[in-house]
């Protein structure tokens, strides 16, 4: 009886995402605006995470090993500048139900507080590890410098809030897109926490 349910939860959710995936690149954030940190600027760029793009508004490094099913999410240049800065956050605002995606760097514990706080985020579920891999080229030189773990959770129309957790905490990239790269396990995850969102909402 479990194993049903989780598998109905898994295909309801896959569902939402194959009547997501028309809608065309670059149209799932709307708006990235910086609440706390220092005075640099921050980037969005619809349809903007490709091969060797900037990771960061105030950089040069460059995101490389994109999946490819990702290319053409939007992605949001955040401040590397930032990267000591506490308090810190952005909010990010979604115009469809899409995957939030956050890119976080292998030197810090995984996943940071925040990703497993929904009261903190307004996100309907937690962040989970997709098991994907993105790197960054600090220098644009053809090398590799660091690798970034890739986590993921579905957001509904609305905006949700990032964080930090202590001294460098928050160096990460985000982004957005209509398609979900998940563990099985993390799928469910994901779908009965989407079940949960529209079943208050039908309550309300």
């Amino acid at each position: 009886m479990v194993k049903t349910g989780r598998m109905i939860v898994a295909i309801i959710a896959g569902v939402v995402f194959m009547a997501s995936a028309s809608v065309q690149a670059g149209t799932i954030i709307t708006a990235a605006t910086k609440t706390a940190g220092n005075a640099t600027a921050i980037n969005l760029v619809s349809g903007g995470l490709v091969e060797n793009v900037l990771a960061y508004s105030d950089r040069t490094h460059v995101l490389v090993e994109i999946p490819n099913e990702l290319e053409g999410a939007d992605l949001i240049q955040v401040s590397n500048s930032d990267k000591t800065s506490d308090p810190y956050s952005i909010d990010v605002t979604f115009g469809r139900l899409a995957a939030m995606y956050v890119a976080l760097d292998d030197r810090f514990a995984q996943p940071l507080p925040w990703m497993n706080n929904p009261a903190s985020t307004g996100l309907p579920t937690v962040f989970f590890n997709t098991g994907t891999k993105m790197k960054i080229d600090e220098n644009a030189n053809g090398s590799v410098d660091q690798t970034y773990t890739l986590w993921a959770t579905i957001a509904p129309p609305g905006t949700y809030r990032t964080g930090v957790f202590g001294l460098s905490g928050n160096n990460y990239v985000v982004f957005g897109d209509n398609k979900l790269i998940p563990e099985p396990s993390s799928m469910v995850l994901a779908g009965a926490g989407l079940l949960g969102l529209v079943a208050a909402r039908r309550r309300k």
